[in-house]
């Protein structure tokens, strides 16, 4: 099935360009993005690769975008801009390899269309383009990585050795990229026993990959005193749930209206069409699945199904083109597009679950009734340059706007919460939680909390039990006698409420000149009343 005239070759390129522009317009950002922004900062200015100036912690993950973000902190460009169209740009690379993926494994023009449509129309892969983390640089590597590997021609040294430059890449973008690296090198490790290759074919394969992944991981124990990131043991080390990790997938297999489709891979075999390429393309999708499952899925709306959108839907058409049956095509299409519209404009976060949509992680930054990003420049604004100390569990917009020394209370960024750190919550990733003592130990002067923003009517007074459990994350008879909740004017008619935790010369002064609320411990027990034992921490 060829639709496809010399001029309308150039259809695909259109289609990238329209995908493009449409992922440019549902842009955003999340707040998890400006923990890496934060990292990135420090380097430019001198102070190395860590969230606080003196504090060797690998909070992150994506040492290679990481870095990459250090560019506009270098040349004073906007950080968010930067990201969004470093991003906008790789999603379009991954879309033409897809369409290249799909044409050398179709043969036809039509169907590697289909695949491109499909993949750059899906809300999940599109709105990824943005948001800030490593993604589409992982999904453009993993997606260049096959594509080198499908089309390696004999005993081709240099696309040999650019592989293993690329999973190299692949390695310092995330370290779970090993899975992945792994089904490709069996793949090519079956190509070259074909093509009868050398033991310097293998080395050239092999050695560059080891060594720079050796390389970055013995510069890791060096400047971090361990290879694991601290991530590591603020997310796994608690135990995961599998039951939720079941649940993010099923989810989005029913929100996209596709989930009986994984079960077309039988129309595949009864046709006996499983080649090695394919069977390649499969694995990798089971495996992402299976590694989502057992890391107990993730908190933002399906971002780690990202990578392996293109090859799920490589294998859709694969599936599709071998029915040939043009109007149950056109049904399953249609069902597809359906589903990604459907997806669009339907999903939300459903109750007493923790899994937050792109609009709501977006929300945090920019809604009025969260304002992070003003949050962190109002500190920056009455705060910067002082020696200060915030504890926040949103720890990437505020820290990174405040420039002020900030106590990650979930653990991500701090050593001591992420081993030590009291279990909490089930949400993904923000599973432990600092001790009380701990923040006195670190001389927390602010503690925001999870951010309790009002508008500007309301007052401390009016504070319940369970709204200071939730936000301030501890009881009210944890705090010291000489603590106090202050509220601080954002603007457009909203406040924050912080805790003053420990007393400085600097904030009582601000606090005075600004003529902020202030209400003292003692007043807010005759407010609250406790309907429940209180926790001790």
């Amino acid at each position: 099935m060829n639709l496809f005239n010399n001029k309308q070759k150039y259809y695909p390129f259109a289609l990238v360009v329209a995908f493009s522009a449409l992922a440019w317009m549902f842009r955003f950002i999340q707040d998890d993005a400006f923990i890496s922004f934060r990292y990135a900062k420090n380097f430019a200015e001198g102070y190395g690769l860590v969230y606080n100036p003196g504090e060797k912690v690998e909070g992150y993950t994506n040492f290679l975008w990481t870095m990459f973000l250090t560019i506009p902190h270098f040349f004073h460009l906007d950080i968010i801009n930067f990201s969004q169209a470093a991003g906008v740009l790789l999603f379009a690379f991954s879309l033409f390899l897809t369409f290249r993926i799909t044409k050398t494994l179709t043969g036809s023009y039509y169907f590697a269309s289909l695949a491109l449509i499909f993949t750059g129309s899906n809300f999940t892969f599109l709105s990824y383009a943005t948001g800030g983390l490593e993604t589409q640089l992982f999904t453009f590597l993993l997606m260049m990585a096959f594509d080198i590997a499908l089309h390696i021609n004999n005993k081709n040294n240099r696309q040999l050795f650019a592989i293993s430059l690329i999973f190299a890449l692949l390695m310092l973008t995330r370290p779970d990229a090993v899975l992945f690296i792994a089904i490709i090198l069996l793949y090519l490790f079956y190509k070259m026993h074909s093509f009868q290759c050398d033991f310097k074919n293998y080395t050239i394969l092999i050695f560059p990959f080891i060594l720079i992944s050796a390389s970055y991981l013995a510069w890791k124990l060096s400047y971090y005193g361990d290879i694991l990131p601290n991530t590591f043991y603020a997310k796994l080390s608690t135990g995961t749930s599998k039951g939720y990790g079941t649940y993010y997938v099923f989810t989005f297999f029913k929100s996209y209206m596709i989930i009986l489709f994984p079960l077309l891979v039988f129309v595949l075999m009864k046709k006996k069409l499983l080649s090695v390429e394919i069977i390649a393309l499969l694995i990798i999708v089971m495996v992402n699945v299976l590694y989502i499952v057992f890391v107990g899925g993730d908190f933002m709306e399906f971002r780690f199904f990202v990578p392996v959108i293109p090859a799920f839907f490589i294998l859709t058409v694969l599936t599709l083109k071998a029915m040939k049956q043009k109007l149950l095509i056109l049904i399953l299409s249609l069902i597809i597009m359906a589903g990604t519209i459907s997806h669009a404009f339907a999903f939300k976060s459903e109750p007493g679950h923790q899994l937050f949509s792109i609009k709501e992680l977006n929300g945090q930054i920019y809604d009025p009734n969260f304002s992070w990003m003003k949050i962190g420049k109002c500190f920056n604004k009455y705060f910067n340059n002082s020696n200060i100390t915030i504890a926040t569990t949103a720890a990437g917009v505020i820290p990174y706007f405040s420039n002020l020394r900030t106590v990650d209370m979930h653990g991500l960024n701090d050593r001591q919460i992420a081993r030590t750190g009291i279990k909490s919550g089930n949400r993904p990733g923000h599973q432990k939680l600092a001790a009380f003592n701990y923040l006195m130990e670190k001389d927390v002067n602010i503690l925001i909390g999870h951010p309790f923003v009002m508008w500007n009517t309301f007052n401390s007074e009016k504070i319940t039990a369970v709204q200071f459990r939730n936000y301030f994350m501890y009881d009210l008879n944890n705090l010291p006698a000489d603590a106090s909740i202050i509220k601080m004017p954002i603007d457009n008619g909203y406040c924050l409420f912080f805790i003053y935790l420990q007393r400085n010369r600097f904030i009582d002064d601000v606090i005075r000149k600004k003529g902020w609320e202030a209400t003292t411990v003692a007043t807010l027990f005759k407010h609250i009343a406790y309907s429940s034992p209180a926790k001790q921490f």
